[in-house]
């Protein structure tokens, strides 16, 4: 698991006092599950954000890119997914 919360993965907002060690075992192998998938399929969390604004057609909208750098990497995972499937439907 450290392997996988690198800063190209992960933003790290854990407790400083609590740390990984007091999170849940569901939870530890769903992130392990998302992070591994995203360095599979993408690579970086950045990538991952570039397919998300590629998908839209919004590569060029900054205040987008950042709003999207703001949530984690599980929850853009789901929505790159969704954004993925919902292309896939239109075509």
């Amino acid at each position: 698991m450290q392997g996988l919360t690198t800063k190209e993965l992960w933003i790290d907002r854990i407790n400083e006092d609590k740390g990984l060690e007091h999170v849940s075992n569901a939870k530890l192998l769903h992130l392990h599950d998302v992070l591994s998938s995203v360095k599979k399929e993408f690579g970086s969390r950045t990538k991952l954000i570039d397919s998300m604004c590629t998908l839209q057609n919004r590569s060029k909208d900054a205040d987008y890119r950042k709003s999207l750098e703001s949530l984690s990497t599980p929850r853009l995972f789901d929505k790159q997914r969704a954004l993925a499937k919902k292309a896939k439907a239109r075509s």
